[in-house]
């Protein structure tokens, strides 16, 4: 080609190039209002980042803030105010609800947190909208309430987007992925590992081709393509990890099927080698969070070790260590006790087991109240010694799964196991309560065998949160939507300590830690400087189902809430899941936005002495 033609041709392109876009702004301009319109170019000029980041590069990771904004073009502010996205981090597995404000005009916006670029969603009563964002970057979008739907309706057909990552969002929203054959994954009882394997690899590959197909029918970025093929990749890898939950399931009720006797044969896990798990552009995907968590949980990966020391009884460590004649008093506890573990066996029914337990505790507290002078040197002796052999046991099961890692799944040292590594430390830490020099300990030595300098990075932060150099302290409520409804429902209470758990009548955890606490709720009716609040919302609690277990359980300061005003308090207090508690302090400050509300008899007495 000569240089005068190729000069001629790059002329032309940037010249179609332009015009496609000014085209672009055309029809979204004549579409939505000028008002609209000009905000939007206002807001996407304050974006801080304009341009993409290079996967291969360190600024992969980078912790900052997403903003998305948009407009919803026939919008009925009587249908909604409010929509959700979530701010995930796949990295400590940590995930909280965003609540997207829509003003009266149609105009939407929310701020997300992110710690790398993501391929995610957004709902508007019940109707989603995908969309990839990198941190600091904003991204705009417009949506037609009365717009196409998919064929489910869940999901609006034509979407526009604008900003740097524009060109990869409209990519992704173009095509709806097939998802494995949902049959085919629950056949653990009929197809051996080895057939069920065979089956699913013929249609991922077939998936891969109608992929590529419909790559050449029409355009995608490249990092769009690069995105949509890791889709695929990590659903039909998480398949394989599904299918062997189900067949672990299905063991436990038939024990009588060789089908689900046949052993899994370590090339079982050859489709692991299918793809890089050192690729940081499975994070982006949509379909990460799920893969890791079962890949994190999967046989032979999972497995817990337990501790095998094991606290001595406080009344044998008076008698033995500091050397006290226990007095009659005392022994009356003691054999109470001792009564009470003997009739506490697997053939009694829950509701009988908590009532022991709770008796139990009562001899316990009675010792301990006492003997207090002693009681924190026995919980510093023995504590020590248990979380001592916890974290030698935890060392030990990372040992045990790097060789599973090598050996049964023949990976080398890689991002995701990285990953499994640092989610863990969500529930490690909770075991090591108070006990930051163990573990700092245990993250020191477990950072040793880290591959990837970032991972690292998120791990101490997440170390720094749960371990803050400072006490907890009683906070104030950021000034924000969800606090305004949260004040109108507490500032009637105030003076008091509240107790404030969010519920649903659909929620089986929330309604069984109601009925637990039946009693101590009776116990402390009409105490002055105590209340205990109820707050659930419309779509979880269907009306008559919420008025006959209220009337059953006899609760009183019951909060029946919209889901939209819910889910500001959902933000408010960073919470995914329910049941969750918070306690506010006479002030009206948030003394706990995580209440450990399995131990409440014990906390409860703290809860006057804390600021």
């Amino acid at each position: 080609m000569s240089k005068y033609l190729l000069t001629a041709l790059i002329i032309f392109t940037q010249l179609s190039l332009a015009h496609s876009a000014k085209a672009s702004r055309i029809v979204i301009a004549n579409e939505i209002p000028d008002s609209i319109q000009n905000w939007l170019d206002a807001e996407l000029a304050k974006g801080k980042v304009k341009t993409l980041v290079d996967y291969n590069s360190s600024a992969f990771f980078t912790r900052d803030t997403a903003r998305i904004i948009g407009y919803i073009k026939n919008y009925d502010r009587k249908l909604f105010t409010t929509g959700i996205s979530y701010a995930g981090n796949n990295i400590t597995n940590e995930d909280t609800p965003i609540a997207i404000i829509v003003k009266e005009d149609g105009r939407f916006e929310a701020k997300i947190q992110m710690n790398h670029p993501k391929h995610t969603h957004a709902l508007f009563q019940g109707r989603m909208f995908n969309f990839y964002v990198e941190p600091g970057q904003t991204l705009a979008v417009i949506l037609d309430w009365n717009g196409p739907l998919t064929e489910d309706n869940s999901k609006f057909r034509t979407t526009q987007y604008r900003g740097p990552s524009a060109e990869i969002s409209e990519g992704l929203s173009k095509i709806t992925l097939k998802t494995p054959d949902r049959d085919l994954v629950r056949s653990a009882n009929k197809l051996s590992p080895a057939e069920f394997k065979e089956s699913l690899l013929a249609s991922w590959k077939e998936s891969e081709k109608q992929l590529e197909q419909d790559f050449r029918k029409q355009h995608f970025s490249p990092q769009a393509e690069n995105i949509l093929r890791k889709e695929i990749v990590l659903m039909y890898a998480t398949s394989f990890f599904n299918y062997l939950s189900y067949r672990e399931s299905s063991a436990r009720n038939d024990t009588a099927s060789k089908i689900l006797k046949a052993p899994v044969e370590k090339s079982f896990f050859n489709f692991l080698q299918n793809f890089s798990l050192n690729d940081p552009a499975l994070l982006v995907t949509s379909g990460f969070s799920t893969f890791v968590n079962r890949f994190e949980f999967s046989n032979p990966l999972h497995f817990r070790r337990s501790s095998e020391v094991r606290k001595k009884p406080f009344h044998h460590f008076l008698s033995t260590d500091i050397k006290i004649v226990l007095s009659e008093d005392d022994s009356v506890y003691i054999k109470a006790n001792q009564a009470l573990g003997v009739k506490y066996d697997a053939s009694k029914e829950k509701t009988e087991k908590d009532e022991l337990l709770k008796q139990m505790n009562i001899n316990n507290f009675a010792l301990q109240k006492k003997y207090s002078t002693y009681f924190d040197q026995y919980n510093r002796k023995y504590q020590n010694m248990a979380n001592e052999a916890r974290v030698a046991s935890l060392h030990k099961g990372w040992k045990y799964k790097d060789s599973i890692m090598a050996n049964i799944f023949q990976l080398k040292p890689n991002l995701v196991y990285d990953i499994i590594k640092v989610r863990s430390l969500n529930f490690n830490f909770g075991q090591m309560k108070g006990q930051k020099d163990m573990a700092r300990t245990y993250l020191t030595q477990l950072e040793k065998g880290f591959s990837h300098q970032s991972i690292i990075q998120e791990a101490e932060i997440f170390f720094h949160k749960s371990y803050p150099e400072n006490a907890k302290q009683a906070y104030e409520l950021p000034n924000q939507k969800g606090t305004e409804i949260f004040r109108k429902i507490i500032d009637p209470f105030k003076g008091k300590v509240l107790i404030v758990d969010f519920w649903a009548t659909t929620c089986a955890p929330c309604i069984a830690s109601i009925k637990h606490h039946k009693i101590t709720r009776q116990t402390y009716k009409g105490k002055k400087d105590l209340e205990f609040i109820f707050i659930t919302t419309d779509n979880e609690s269907p009306l008559k189902a919420y008025n006959a277990f209220v009337s059953d359980q006899e609760l009183v300061n019951t909060y029946r809430l919209k889901s939209d005003d819910f889910l500001y308090l959902r933000q408010l207090f960073r919470f995914n899941g329910i049941p969750r508690y918070v306690v506010i302090n006479q002030e009206g400050q948030v003394l706990n936005d995580d209440f450990p509300m399995s131990n409440l008899e014990k906390e409860l007495p703290k809860l006057f002495t804390q600021k």
